[in-house]
């Protein structure tokens, strides 16, 4: 992905067109965040949303200010990222596409439930689920939200102590991914997974559970969310050796075993 992005940016710079650069340059910006370079990040998906800005297409811009809300999040700027995140709700409440509303909420809720907020979470969950509802089940973005907005309903239900509820919400989390054959959504969704067996008392499974995570996205994440919240309690829990080695554990499974072993079923 690195080397094909970086060619299609160089020809796309050569050419002058903008839509087809905007595109690659939020690859590249996707890779270093990957990379742990959130400043670069940051400038890659600043100026695929100047180029988006440019050709007048206001629901990718809506997206490209989540990205940047999520980068910001990472560094740790709440203020910000909230900001970037109302702006995109903004955005696309405007005139914005059923989809793209309900990733807006979506994004919100699962930020909100991040930070531990879990009134916010609410508000926003409620609305990501009206959009979903009014999606068939043969739409082709249909699987993408309702994974986002499964993983989310088991995380308000872990903070409210309904494990079996958290439980049924991640199963269909993780099936909905699944069936979106998108790896990096899969293991985006599957961080529900880790923190439903750290709240059942498995941290060693959790830890093992954040490694499979690794090994289907195809590379670690060193600023995820999800990783940076449990790995303290983790190590805290078990030790960093003990850490250590059932992270290590997950991610050499090879991607066919840790999507099996990500499976929330199994907890």
């Amino acid at each position: 992905m690195r080397s094909a992005a970086a060619g299609a940016a160089e020809r796309f710079r050569v050419l002058g067109e903008r839509w087809g650069l905007s595109a690659t340059v939020q690859i590249i910006g996707n890779i270093r965040m990957l990379d742990g370079d959130l400043d670069g990040a940051s400038d890659a998906y600043n100026e695929a949303g100047r180029l988006l800005g440019e050709l007048g297409s206001r629901e990718d811009v809506s997206q490209v200010k989540l990205r940047l809300a999520e980068i910001a999040a990472r560094q740790g700027d709440v203020a910000k990222a909230r900001k970037l995140s109302a702006d995109a709700m903004a955005a696309v409440e405007a005139d914005g596409s059923v989809i793209d509303r309900g990733i807006a909420a979506a994004w919100t809720a699962a930020f909100e439930a991040g930070l531990g907020d879990i009134g916010a979470a609410r508000l926003a969950q409620a609305e990501a689920e009206r959009f979903l509802a009014q999606f068939g089940r043969a739409h082709p973005a249909r699987g993408h939200l309702a994974a986002m907005v499964r993983s989310t309903a088991a995380r308000i239900a872990i903070a409210d102590g309904d494990l079996t509820g958290a439980r049924e919400q991640a199963v269909i989390s993780y099936r909905e991914a699944l069936s979106a054959d998108d790896m990096p959504l899969l293991a985006q969704a599957s961080g529900t997974s880790a923190e439903l067996a750290m709240a059942l008392g498995k941290p060693e499974r959790a830890a093992e559970l954040l490694g499979a995570s690794a090994a289907v996205r195809g590379t670690d994440d060193p600023t995820d969310p999800t990783t940076a919240k449990l790995a303290p309690l983790l190590r805290a829990a078990v030790g960093d050796d003990r850490y250590e080695t059932a992270y290590a554990a997950g991610k050499a499974l090879g991607r066919a075993r840790a999507i099996e072993r990500l499976d929330p079923a199994e907890l």
